[in-house]
């Protein structure tokens, strides 16, 4: 469900801090690109952030 989600998005977030070190900036724009894209398909995230909106 939602939890196996987030945590391809922390791998991907991971993922790309290395890319960053590595200094491979553009695979490093696509690796957020996904993770972003993943990020908003779980609407448990989509849920908190409006609450916060709303604070």
């Amino acid at each position: 469900g939602s939890m196996c989600a987030c945590s391809g998005v922390m791998e991907k977030l991971q993922y790309a801090s290395l890319l960053s070190q590595l200094q491979r900036v553009k695979e490093q724009s696509q690796v957020i690109n996904q993770a972003m894209a993943e990020l908003a398909t779980i609407p448990y995230l989509q849920d908190i952030s409006q609450q916060e909106a709303e604070l």
